[in-house]
């Protein structure tokens, strides 16, 4: 039934300011998550039988490459024994720049990874300041360095654009640091105030960000940028070159099930959806007990699986076809979406409807064209 594997590790030298994502900079019992992590895989191989023919692995985090050396042996470990890989499978290690070293992405390839996924976010030093990354520029250069001559079947660099103090020059000159080393595939995304960051507890979080007009410039000059270079923009914050997509993402944005495993991590069967514990502690206390870390789960009401298909499909390349809607709505979204159409933001066909390069930064507005209610 899944085919899909996510682990959660939650560790980080520090905790960025723009992250909502569940993570700590305290290593604190660090050393029992393993084994907190074999009891749920355990746990879960008895409930939906052995896990065989995975077709994509995504350690993310927190910052997997944080572990110690010792622990990575016991990762691959804990991963062979509970679960099986399909020929030709993607497992992708999430990392940081000043952990990506040569001998630490070299411990991962040993145990299985092929694909590692590293969080650069700037070339420029005042731009990681205010980002609060634990990296300098130098640590990002020699990680891409790195990934570039370390034999794996793919990889990836992540930017960010839209920051306080960077102008429309910085953001080329970043983008054109991170195309000097040929990534197979990078990942470019907005600041946003996520409401469980640090920043949205500031008195004035906005400050952090850059003024709508210059984020619609970034983004416009990156898609041209990247499409000359010879890159696929496959997904709304997404660019691969030819064979490069992140196989693992596509199984999310084409709501195939998951399993989630790890602190915080979700997991979906194809109707329902539920949670783990967002917190250390209590997830390693639980397991300890033999408990499961659960903590809440959701069945999908028709109006969410629509919801869900509209927003997922349409930040694909590919668009969302009649066949993922409803019948007795067919008619209703073409009717929405027609005035988009003819403002060249959308193309509609017999087979469906797919953002144009000039739809791509209006995303949101498009979806929200068709959900909102």
């Amino acid at each position: 039934m899944f085919r899909h594997l996510y682990v959660h590790i939650p560790y980080c030298v520090k905790k960025c300011p723009y992250c909502d994502f569940f993570s700590v900079a305290d290593d604190r019992r660090m050393m029992e998550f393993l084994d907190a992590l074999a009891a749920e895989f355990a746990l879960l191989a008895a409930e939906y039988g052995p896990f065989t023919g995975i077709e994509t692995v995504f350690i993310g985090g927190g910052t997997p490459t944080h572990l110690p050396a010792e622990s990575v042996p016991r990762l691959g470990e804990v991963l062979s024994r509970h679960a099986s890989l399909a020929p030709g499978y993607e497992w992708t290690i999430e990392a940081n720049p000043e952990s990506a070293t040569p001998e630490q992405i070299a411990r991962f390839m040993d145990i299985g990874a092929n694909r590692v996924s590293v969080g650069v976010q700037s070339f420029d030093a005042g731009e990681l300041a205010l980002l609060g990354r634990a990296h300098s520029v130098c640590d990002a250069h020699a990680a891409a360095r790195t990934l570039s001559s370390a034999g794996l079947a793919s990889w990836s660099l992540d930017l960010m654009f839209g920051l306080a103090g960077q102008s429309l020059a910085s953001w080329q000159q970043s983008v054109n640091h991170a195309l000097a080393y040929r990534p197979p595939h990078l990942s470019s995304y907005a600041l946003m105030i996520e409401p469980g960051s640090a920043y949205a507890r500031d008195p004035e979080p906005e400050r952090f960000c850059a003024d709508e007009a210059l984020v619609a410039d970034e983004y416009a000059w990156l898609m041209e940028t990247l499409t000359e270079a010879g890159y696929e923009h496959y997904e709304l914050s997404n660019y691969a070159l030819p064979g490069h997509r992140c196989r693992h993402n596509e199984a999310y944005w084409s709501r195939r099930p998951y399993l989630g495993l790890g602190p915080s991590a979700q997991s979906f069967d194809g109707r329902r959806r539920w949670w783990n514990v967002r917190s250390i502690d209590e997830y390693l206390d639980r397991l300890r007990d033999g408990r499961s870390p659960t903590t809440e789960s959701e069945t999908l009401e028709p109006e969410q699986v629509f919801d869900e298909v509209v927003m997922l499909s349409l930040r694909r390349k590919e668009g969302m076809a009649w066949s993922m809607v409803p019948s007795d709505r067919r008619g209703w979204v073409r009717s929405a979406l027609l005035p988009m159409s003819d403002s060249g933001l959308v193309e509609i066909d017999r087979e469906g409807v797919r953002l144009t390069a000039k739809g791509w930064p209006l995303a949101d507005a498009v979806i929200r064209r068709i959900i909102a209610r």
